[in-house]
């Protein structure tokens, strides 16, 4: 389960289905995950009117690759592969995300996941309407603004109850 509370003077985007581009509609939530074992990856992402895009990189390479050649319709997931609920707070400037990944979407199986590692970032689009560019921001140290640079993300264990 993720939560996510994301301060924002515009709250907004403009998508209104399914797999759309959401980074270029407006405000995006953007989560990264990778089952440390593979070289595959998702992308997921969550619109405050919690709309989804839902990505699957066979490797790294393919990222790059679909980015170059404006390609990501190769690597769509069709169906719904996460939860998500929204709500907005526009008085207190504030939009909320709260999802929940089943591990069988990171790691294509419904087998245990405890005592093993997935690689995870967080990576927000902040839009403005009027402003031209819109603000990135990472829960990674990223060494320039590619939130692909899997190297630079974080690790999660997945540990159980003591």
């Amino acid at each position: 389960m993720i939560f996510a509370e994301l301060t924002d003077m515009d709250v907004f985007n403009d998508a209104t289905g399914f797999n759309q581009h959401t980074w270029e509609l407006g405000d995006v939530f953007e989560m990264f995950f990778q089952f440390a074992e593979m070289e595959s990856y998702v992308e997921f992402h969550v619109t405050p009117n919690n709309q989804h895009l839902q990505l699957h990189y066979p490797t790294a390479d393919a990222a790059e690759w679909a980015r170059k050649n404006e390609r990501l319709t190769d690597f769509l997931i069709r169906n719904e592969e996460f939860y998500s609920k929204t709500w907005i707070e526009s008085q207190m400037y504030r939009w909320y995300v709260f999802a929940v990944i089943p591990a069988r979407a990171v790691c294509g199986s419904n087998e245990p996941i405890k005592n093993t590692r997935w690689r995870f970032s967080f990576g927000r689009y902040d839009y403005t309407r009027g402003v031209k560019e819109p603000v990135i921001s990472s829960t990674s140290s990223h060494a320039k603004p590619d939130f692909h640079r899997q190297h630079e993300w974080g690790v999660l264990i997945f540990k159980t109850h003591l």
